[in-house]
């Protein structure tokens, strides 16, 4: 641990990761955490650097990113967006939405609302319930238009921004689920959630889109990278790379929470050394150990007694 230069944890909200640390260690451990300025920058280290880019936009857009007091209250990240240039990174707009709305008012969270009416949820022993929007991306494609309902998430009138109200979305969401919601069978087959998966895909891509697309014009830069959660929705990115004219297009693979220690990592490398920092791209993400057909077999025979193994070849498959 000697060795060790920096170490750097984040989570999103109040940031409690550096004294977590500091509570960790000794004294001297204690002395080299660092804190990263905020969690939306620590997925862009990780989208940003390992992209191979050396000019480009950095997307982050997740459920909540770090939450800041100031004079008018509490307010949380919404999205960000950066200029990434060598090792540098340049906030060009960051959008924040005050932190008690922050459940209704931000792109993530919105899609994991309508996730978790769905039914898509994953339970855990200890209590805790993570929506499982990778699901809600596939149930889109069945659902269709309504003209009646309200509008979610609209562009604002000026620079980057882009408009949500959480008291529309929540109450649009209640009438829905009053006037149309029967209780029977699976929720993700009731007619309406289907239709309401559909619009938050819809709206999340369009948004996007024209967001990507304006700050292309603003720049010129035509390369993207991205981080955060919504950076896993694969359908919305392939729309981006389709419609803003980009050369390329980054996403870093573990785009959510559990990539974050990468980010901060990167960081803190790069705040440590400087210009000096060397940048090495991500050409995969198979970076554990590989295991040959020996490996396999010694470990098949070990629970021999166990186990009714069948090896066939491919032709056999």
């Amino acid at each position: 641990m000697d060795d060790i230069a920096t170490v750097t944890a984040n989570m999103p909200g109040v940031d409690h990761a550096p004294d977590i640390l500091k509570g960790r260690y000794a004294k001297a451990m204690a002395g080299k955490v660092r804190t990263i300025p905020s969690h939306h920058l620590a997925h862009a280290y990780s989208a940003f650097l390992p992209s191979g880019m050396d000019c480009a936009l950095v997307l982050v857009a997740d459920a909540s990113g770090s939450t800041f007091s100031t004079d008018e209250g509490r307010f949380t990240e919404s999205f960000t967006l950066y200029l990434g240039e060598g090792n540098t990174l340049t906030p060009i707009h960051s959008e924040k939405v005050q932190s008690h709305l922050a459940g209704l008012s931000t792109l993530g969270f919105v899609y994991e609302a309508v996730s978790r009416k769905a039914g898509f949820v994953t339970e855990l022993n200890d209590g805790l319930r993570f929506p499982e929007a990778g699901k809600l991306m596939g149930l889109a494609a069945y659902g269709c238009d309504q003209e009646n309902w309200f509008p979610w998430m609209t562009r604002s009138q000026a620079g980057l921004g882009i408009s949500m109200s959480a008291y529309d979305i929540f109450l649009e969401i209640e009438a829905l689920e009053k006037r149309y919601d029967d209780g029977k069978g699976k929720p993700y087959f009731r007619p309406y959630l289907v239709d309401l998966a559909h619009k938050v895909q819809t709206e999340l891509e369009n948004v996007l889109c024209d967001l990507v697309r304006d700050a292309v014009r603003e720049t010129g830069v035509k390369n993207l990278c991205m981080a955060g959660g919504v950076a896993l929705n694969s359908v919305a990115n392939y729309k981006i790379l389709r419609a803003c004219a980009l050369d390329d297009i980054f996403i870093f693979p573990a785009a959510a929470d559990n990539g974050i220690s990468v980010g901060c990592a990167l960081w803190g490398y790069t705040e440590a050394e400087g210009a000096a920092a060397s940048r090495v791209a991500l050409l995969n993400a198979y970076l554990g150990n590989a295991y040959g057909e020996d490996a396999v077999d010694r470990d098949v025979a070990a629970f021999a007694g166990q186990i009714v193994v069948e090896d066939l070849d491919p032709e056999a498959m």
